[in-house]
């Protein structure tokens, strides 16, 4: 089996400020991850790509959480700028 690569990937605004994080799996062969995560893969042509996995999140220019997806706890959760919780 290959060594698989787990990498937090990060973006900020402009003003510092983080705007997003991402936990990623990548893989040289998409057949070597457990079937569901091989569902939600970005897959290359070469069969090589990533699978986002744990916590991935977007944040606000003022720092204010504005969504995250939990796959662990298999939960969502979703904010406004003033930090008011959006309820579905």
């Amino acid at each position: 089996m290959e060594n698989l690569k787990i990498e937090t990937v990060k973006e900020f605004h402009k003003n510092g400020e983080l705007a997003y994080s991402d936990n990623r799996v990548y893989f040289d062969n998409i057949e070597n991850l457990p079937q569901e995560q091989q569902e939600l893969a970005i897959v290359k042509e070469d069969k090589s790509g990533f699978s986002r996995v744990g916590i991935s999140q977007k944040f606000f220019d003022n720092g204010q959480l504005a969504w995250r997806i939990d796959r662990d706890k298999k939960t969502v959760e979703n904010y406004r700028k003033n930090g008011e919780a959006i309820k579905y």
